[in-house]
């Protein structure tokens, strides 16, 4: 697929810091847009899902310097005006700027700066992974499917390090059950970017430990995955959900055999 916009890449990419991170990442995976720098704007409480981004964005364009642009208040227009303004400033020959994640004000603030003749402005359709641009206008450009799975665990926080010591591969283990479930690792990171957040649960939760298995056969080298220390108190792991539903389960029952 050819490039979104070819004539662009030597701009500035800015986006807005967001718990939703793919669609401020898709753009940038496998060099849809190649920007010469990064900038993400974020509030003091999105903080770490900027830094989860840059991790992100370092996997497909590791030598694309990435600035985290904080702003304390992005509820003041006028103040949130002037961060942006100084961003215009730095870059007269225009930027591209992504709107999907930002509030209310941060979008009509970055309307309002970064609007200039050079400058590009879209937003991710979700519905069909295409970008809707929208100054100037020009018709919907299709997103082509090129996110990693690491890419996609860095944005949601969590920890990808080729450098952790693997596990061996079971002895026993045969080729099709690793290939199971590695590609049951790309459903569920499929499912997710869809939005389709029922689906990625029943993945997770339908086929016992499998992601205990799909380490424990992972090649030699393979990169281990650690859970964000944020969500460690609400977020399970696949295995543990099974196990749980299993107690559940069992509970329920009994409870129906002692009626």
């Amino acid at each position: 697929m050819q490039h979104l916009v070819s004539a662009e890449n030597d701009k500035p990419y800015i986006c807005f810091a967001s718990n939703q991170p793919l669609p401020n990442l898709t753009p940038l995976a496998g060099g849809h847009l190649q920007p010469a720098a990064i900038h993400v704007i974020t509030p003091p409480e999105r903080r770490q899902y900027a830094d989860w981004f840059q991790r992100a964005v370092a996997v497909s364009l590791p030598e694309t310097p990435v600035h985290i642009e904080p702003i304390d208040d992005t509820y003041d227009l006028q103040h949130t005006r002037a961060a942006l303004q100084r961003l215009a400033w730095a870059y007269p020959t225009g930027c591209v700027v992504n709107i999907t994640g930002g509030s209310k004000l941060l979008t009509l603030a970055a309307w309002e700066t970064l609007r200039r003749e050079a400058d590009r402005i879209f937003y991710v359709r979700p519905n069909d992974d295409s970008v809707a641009w929208l100054h100037p206008e020009a018709t919907p450009t299709p997103i082509a499917d090129r996110l990693t799975l690491r890419q996609w665990l860095l944005a949601y926080g969590w920890q990808v390090s080729a450098d952790m010591p693997p596990k061996r591969p079971d002895a026993n283990a045969s080729t099709e059950s690793i290939q199971h479930h590695r590609a049951r690792v790309e459903q569920i990171a499929h499912a997710y970017k869809k939005g389709w957040i029922g689906r990625a649960k029943e993945l997770s939760t339908d086929d016992g430990h499998w992601l205990e298995e799909h380490l424990a056969h992972a090649q030699v080298g393979h990169p281990m995955i650690t859970e964000p220390a944020s969500d460690r108190r609400h977020r399970r792991l696949p295995a543990d959900c099974a196990a749980i539903r299993r107690k559940q389960l069992a509970g329920t029952l009994s409870k129906r055999k002692n009626l």
